[in-house]
């Protein structure tokens, strides 16, 4: 009878170290080790993109302060001048590893988040305006996206990462499109040069003229605090 009750306690005793030992395994790791989203909670990206929130040209802070949610912030430089974002993203896992850190090597992910565009002449940047029309140099012209933004991204082991990204949004700003009328053909069909239409790039307030903005971004970092 002693045996028995010996043999059961034993029985007990190895499932609830067992139990135990499995729901350790399981446990999702602090940051972007959880379930939700690509390892380590910081990320910093060199980004480059057409009509992007960070510009042609910028930078992109991105910081997990819950699991599969990320606040990301940077700043950049474009057409419609220096860029700042704020974004608030979402991931899901699309791959993972097969190791003991069960890390997401890969991510789809949602953002959502306004970016702003500003030029002056007092922030070293040219200010595009119609021939003949007084503006101030040093006033503060602004354009205001709402962007709505699909991105994939993949880290890698060693702390890499990289994103590629589409996006768009209507604009909720603006006190940058007066700067320049819209272009008129002449009587040849041509539409003379200033500084509103250079001739290889759109200007700044033509760009903030158009009702909705749409873009590609890619990025490349590393990943912090794992």
């Amino acid at each position: 009878m002693i045996g028995s009750q010996a043999q059961w306690a034993t029985v007990v005793i190895a499932l609830i170290c067992g139990g135990s030992n499995l729901s350790h395994a399981e446990a999702p790791e602090r940051g972007f080790q959880s379930p939700g989203a690509p390892r380590g909670p910081l990320v910093v990206y060199l980004a480059a993109g057409m009509g992007a929130p960070t510009g042609i040209a910028g930078l992109t802070i991105g910081y997990e302060f819950a699991p599969s949610w990320a606040l990301e912030t940077g700043f950049g430089l474009g057409l419609t001048g220096y860029q700042f974002p704020l974004m608030v993203r979402w991931y899901t896992p699309i791959l993972r590893d097969a190791g003991p850190r069960r890390a997401s090597l890969s991510a789809f992910s949602l953002a959502l988040g306004p970016s702003v565009g500003l030029i002056s002449k007092r922030l070293g940047l040219n200010v595009p305006h119609d021939e003949g029309k007084e503006v101030d140099q040093n006033g503060l012209y602004a354009v205001s996206w709402l962007n709505l933004e699909v991105a994939w991204e993949t880290r890698a082991f060693w702390g890499g990462a990289f994103r590629v990204s589409v996006g768009g949004g209507p604009r909720i700003y603006d006190n940058m499109s007066e700067l320049c009328t819209p272009a008129v053909p002449g009587p040849d069909g041509h539409i003379s040069v200033t500084s509103c239409d250079p001739p290889h790039l759109t200007s700044g307030p033509r760009i903030a003229n158009s009702p909705a903005i749409f873009y590609v971004n890619f990025g490349i970092g590393w990943e912090f605090g794992r």
